[in-house]
């Protein structure tokens, strides 16, 4: 074999090498996005969630109160509400932990399980988007 053809082939391997390095660069870059964007969306889908969880666990039940939305004020008054948190039990050892999170046409559909030492309870939050922020329109808390 000729000295050029030598050289062609290898400047061609060299070719095809640096393709399929841009090719995996692009790959590793798409899979580290959606990496990035689960994460935002699940912190996102937790906010509210997280912080209505740490004020009933503190005893803060009107901040907790605060984040339901007019109707679900009018469908259940706070002092339910209170009676209601307090047989939980809960306490400052309770974190909540989202499974899932969904979003479409303003509302958030979160669920997830509050843990509390050696306990765990099933939750789901319905929220809507308000001029206020997202507020409750529907939750759940189950052991």
């Amino acid at each position: 074999m000729n000295k050029p053809a030598r050289k062609k082939r290898a400047t061609e391997q060299r070719g095809t090498k640096k393709i399929v390095f841009i090719v995996l660069g692009c790959i590793g870059g798409f899979v580290v996005l959606m990496a990035v964007l689960l994460l935002l969306i699940l912190s996102v889908g937790s906010k509210e969630p997280s912080a209505f969880v740490d004020a009933i666990a503190s005893g803060s039940y009107r901040t907790a109160y605060d984040f339901f939305s007019a109707d679900l004020k009018n469908a259940q008054s706070f002092e339910e509400f209170k009676e209601q948190m307090q047989t939980l039990g809960l306490d400052e050892t309770c974190q909540f932990k989202v499974n899932s999170t969904s979003m479409s046409g303003g509302v958030k559909d979160t669920s997830g399980v509050i843990r509390c030492n050696e306990r765990a309870l099933r939750a789901k939050f319905l929220l809507l988007n308000t001029h206020d922020g997202y507020r409750f329109v529907e939750y759940s808390i189950n052991p």
